[in-house]
């Protein structure tokens, strides 16, 4: 086989073209720094501004010149070079225009982005915007968040919107904590919980925050003993939505401890997939609670736990529905008194009704109980 050799030019060219890619790969991703060529991000609390001028921008080591950011939206921002951050500092976001960017990461210590007028802000554009926080890590945004391709959450550490405004598109809580502040709204298009391993997947939402849904939510996570949950706020279905929930080792699953709510209309809700979903919260929307063939269990669990505003309970084969529980210290309607509840079994079996209450004189009146396919309805009051 015949060898063929470089030139000294072709070599240099070489060099040269490696030299750009490691150029243009520190450019896309910089990290914060704010002590220039000194290696680090400047020491534990590396507080500074955000602008468009000021030179805060580095490579992983901070060893380098650093450099003003780009906004060019395709940067990666990256707290921070180093790994001498680990306290609690803020960053001031002063462009007087929104930063624009595909993604943020905090690697280590807390951090908040305050803004310093109402102008500044980030942008994600049309990009998902990707926030990853590391485990035992903190990061807090009080400015808008503007972007019209949802938002994805990943690493084990918890992340705080508090701003003006969020991204519209699909949501996913993939590992650790996503909070949205008290008065906050997001418009999601889907939202989906779960993805990776051994890490579980938490959606907290303020006391008036509202969480407006214009798709079904999805809790899946492979080969995990561990579940996810939605608590705080009010979750508004506008329209009705299926929730679907792996089956994992966890029981339940999926919790959601939110008010879920009509929104902008009757809604009703379906439970799909073989996993356990415990609602919680003191719901108040108004259509037909279905559970799916072979979706395993609803349950209906908790001193404020309630659907009796759902206008019906459907059952279908090889499904369960538990409603109370022993460990409840409160008597309360969870059922709607006139909701009418079908149970239909099939050829993956039958279909299940269990009622606990934390009192033996406790009882839950309903509208019709029909079992199908025979058909013999009548009216119940279950003990």
């Amino acid at each position: 086989m015949k060898k063929t050799s470089q030139t000294p030019l072709q070599h240099l060219l070489l060099i040269l073209t490696l030299a750009l890619l490691a150029i243009q790969t520190q450019a896309q991703s910089p990290y914060w720094d704010t002590n220039d060529t000194t290696p680090g991000s400047g020491g534990p609390a590396p507080s500074g501004i955000w602008d468009l001028t000021t030179l805060r921008w580095n490579n992983a080591a901070g060893d380098a010149s650093s450099a003003a950011w780009t906004n060019s939206g395709v940067e990666s921002a990256i707290f921070t070079a180093g790994s001498d951050a680990t306290g609690t500092y803020s960053v001031t976001l002063g462009a007087a225009t929104a930063l624009k960017l595909s993604a943020l990461t905090l690697n280590t210590g807390s951090l908040t982005l305050t803004p310093q007028t109402l102008a500044d802000g980030l942008d994600f554009g049309s990009t998902n915007a990707a926030l990853n926080v590391a485990g035992g890590a903190s990061l807090s945004i009080a400015s808008f968040v503007n972007g019209s391709a949802g938002l994805t959450k990943t690493g084990t550490g918890v992340a705080i919107l508090s701003g003006s405004s969020l991204p519209a598109g699909a949501y996913a809580v993939q590992a650790g904590e996503l909070q949205l502040a008290n008065g906050v709204t997001a418009n999601a298009s889907t939202l989906t919980l779960g993805a990776g391993a051994g890490v579980t997947s938490t959606l907290t939402l303020g006391t008036s925050t509202v969480f407006n849904l214009g798709g079904n939510i999805t809790f899946s996570n492979a080969n995990t003993p561990l579940a996810a949950l939605i608590q705080g706020g009010v979750l508004n279905l506008n329209g009705t939505r299926t929730i679907t929930t792996q089956s994992i080792t966890a029981d339940p699953d999926l919790t959601i401890q939110s008010i879920i709510a009509d929104g902008s209309a009757a809604s009703g809700l379906t439970k799909a997939g073989g996993g356990t979903l415990l609602l919680g919260g003191s719901n108040t929307y108004t259509g037909a609670t279905t559970i799916n063939a072979s979706s395993s269990t609803l349950l209906v669990q908790g001193n404020s736990a309630s659907i009796a505003s759902s206008s019906a309970l459907n059952i279908n084969a090889a499904s369960t529905a538990t409603i109370g529980a022993t460990t409840d210290t409160l008597a309360v309607n969870r059922l709607g008194d006139s909701a009418a509840i079908t149970l239909t079994g099939g050829s993956a079996g039958g279909a299940t009704l269990n009622y606990n209450g934390a009192d033996l004189v406790h009882t839950e009146s309903t509208g019709a109980l029909t079992s199908a396919p025979r058909n013999e309805p009548s009216t119940n009051k279950l003990p």
